[in-house]
């Protein structure tokens, strides 16, 4: 069962401020494009930005900078939408080490390669007198790179935690799928109990718009049911994050 993010909880995390963590460009406006949107400010860092992947470009015939100048545009299209001020950390997709994406024996090899400068980046966002939202991949779905990134935050959990209010976003368009979605979810149970369900339901033609600013990415009109998490409530369109139950309470002063 989820709970319905109020227009009150959506101006508190306005209020203690947002850092997104996007294992790529697309991630964070495709799992929670709306709700940023509505946020309407915050910080938006992108781990996995070296990239040879467009397949609505034609990528076999574009070089790496080709591929990076149409992506990057792609992303500030969305940041200036959403209000976000953003950050590349330059990590490698899987294609630059002779990986496939779902290969998930790299998960810790891209850890070491990423984690100091994930951690480095999440500091200078560390905030006296607030504690930020820090919205991380809940890693639905078998793409390493979003592995990678869960587990740098798993890892590190007990250190971020008192500076930001971790809540874990389910990765679209990886969490239509009910079966894949059931097992991320599973695990992350296991690893973060207490943690529960919000949804932030908008309308699909909004979701639709957001979207649609990543065409590289799309080879076809994007489907709703590919963008909507695999659950039976809310029934209709909806972006789903993962919180403690105090997360959107204020933070009591010591």
């Amino acid at each position: 069962m989820s709970s319905i993010l109020s227009t009150t909880d959506v101006r508190q995390m306005a209020s203690q401020g947002v850092v997104v963590l996007s294992p790529h460009f697309d991630d964070a406006c495709f799992s929670l494009g709306g709700l940023l949107s509505s946020i309407g400010g915050g910080h938006l860092i992108n781990v996995f930005s070296r990239s040879v992947y467009a397949p609505a470009c034609g990528a076999s015939g574009l070089t790496e900078s080709q591929v990076h100048a149409i992506r990057q545009a792609e992303d500030c299209a969305f940041a200036d939408r959403a209000g976000l001020t953003r950050t590349e950390l330059g990590g490698a997709e899987p294609d630059f080490w002779g990986r496939r994406p779902n290969d998930l024996s790299g998960v810790k090899q891209d850890v070491l390669a990423m984690q100091a400068s994930v951690m480095d980046a999440l500091q200078s966002h560390v905030c006296a007198g607030k504690r930020p939202f820090l919205f991380v991949p809940m890693a639905t779905g078998h793409h390493v790179n979003h592995h990678a990134v869960y587990e740098m935050v798993k890892q590190n959990a007990s250190a971020l935690s008192p500076s930001f209010r971790l809540a874990f976003y389910e990765d679209l368009p990886y969490a239509h799928v009910p079966a894949t979605r059931y097992q991320a979810i599973r695990r992350f149970k296991a690893s973060f109990p207490g943690f529960e369900r919000h949804a932030f339901a908008l309308p699909w033609s909004d979701k639709q718009s957001l979207i649609a600013l990543y065409g590289s990415q799309l080879r076809r009109a994007p489907h709703p049911l590919k963008f909507r998490p695999a659950v039976v409530w809310p029934l209709g369109m909806h972006e789903a994050v993962w919180l403690t139950p105090d997360d959107l309470e204020p933070r009591a002063e010591p």
